[in-house]
């Protein structure tokens, strides 16, 4: 047998073993980004904060409020009597993991895992904005919904349309190695 694949080995198990493989070896990718990801030394996410995250939701708020003059300080959109922070684990990181380590983890080529990689992080980064600037227009105007949507509605929004991308993702993985014929 040729091994073309790292991961063709995975096809010669067993049925009831693949699963198995597939959360431990997801566990310990994940487990693996978390602790990098504590790591990183504040200083540096700030940096991120600012010009990855900040700086674009405030741009996107002046195109679609323009009578709104947000504010990029550091790490934080501020109008009026809001100051939004991001600080570590408002920065989508924790939704990204999830869906790079899935990736990872599941059995398909080196070129479907990038692209996955690829549209996973890309979907985060966009939906992450979203989040920021639906909690900034909630800070604003709506105080009372900031709350439930910060610790509840968001993230788990964030999740599911993740698992929804993962789904999406295998299953055209899935066709993809029935096409190529592995």
């Amino acid at each position: 047998m040729v091994m073309t694949e790292p991961d063709s080995y995975l096809t010669d198990l067993p049925t009831w073993s693949r699963p198995i493989r597939f959360l431990i070896r997801y566990l310990i990718i994940y487990a693996l980004f978390e602790a990098l990801y504590f790591l990183v030394p504040n200083s540096v996410l700030h940096l991120v904060y600012h010009y990855g995250i900040v700086n674009i939701s405030a741009e996107l708020v002046s195109l679609i409020t323009p009578q709104i003059h947000v504010l990029s300080v550091d790490n934080r959109l501020v109008w009026d009597q809001v100051a939004l922070e991001v600080v570590r684990g408002c920065d989508g990181a924790g939704v990204a993991f999830l869906l790079v380590s899935a990736i990872l983890a599941f059995p398909a080529r080196s070129e479907r895992r990038i692209t996955g990689i690829l549209g996973a992080v890309c979907l985060v980064l966009a939906l992450n904005q979203l989040r920021l600037i639906t909690l900034f227009y909630l800070a604003a105007y709506r105080e009372a919904w900031f709350l439930p949507t910060h610790v509840y509605i968001a993230p788990m929004l964030m999740i599911i349309v993740g698992a929804l991308f993962f789904i999406w993702w295998i299953t055209s993985a899935g066709r993809s190695v029935v096409n190529e014929g592995v």
